[in-house]
């Protein structure tokens, strides 16, 4: 996964933010770069391995995390991925800059809206669930505050699941 640079750099000069147009490995973020991390609809891009060394790498560093997931492995949720397929057919000739092979590869052979179906179902399948998440967190240290569920979207068909993590500040009482 890796972020356009020029967008990015263009971006943060028009809102005043601050960025490192660089990439980042997510498992292991240099000790530098502080803050609450986030990582939206990207963590079943990882291995489970990889999804355990990201958590650990935060815990290590004492930094706090969110990750969302829209996708889930339930028949619903995978029947919902024809949804974005069935959109390609209506937005291909609006997408600029404009490619003839684009045109090709959705109307003529539909390629285009088969791998984006495929890529959504395999999605579906790769998604951690909360149970997973909290056996990934079990060996950490006790002294950081877990948040893993799922949380119900106003209007939306589905929850999205979440783990949101942060270090416990120590109270000094007599």
């Amino acid at each position: 996964m890796y972020a356009h640079r020029h967008a990015i750099t263009s971006e943060a000069e028009l809102s005043g933010l601050r960025v490192l147009p660089v990439a980042i490995d997510a498992r292991h973020v240099p000790f530098k770069l502080t803050g609450f991390r986030t990582l939206f609809a990207g963590l079943h891009h990882f291995r489970p391995a990889d999804a355990q060394t990201i958590i650990r790498d935060v815990v290590e560093q004492r930094q706090g995390i969110g990750m969302f997931e829209a996708t889930q492995r339930r028949p619903l949720v995978m029947l919902l991925m024809i949804i974005p397929t069935l959109t390609m057919f209506l937005v291909t000739p609006f997408i600029r800059p404009f490619h003839w092979s684009r045109l090709a590869l959705t109307y003529v052979v539909p390629l285009l809206p088969l791998f984006t179906l495929f890529n959504g179902i395999v999605s579906c399948f790769r998604t951690y669930t909360p149970a997973e998440l909290r056996a990934f967190v079990s060996t950490l240290q006790a002294d950081y505050a877990w948040g893993i569920g799922e949380i119900p979207i106003p209007g939306g068909p589905l929850p999205v699941i979440y783990l949101i993590s942060y270090p416990k500040v120590a109270t000094d009482t007599p």
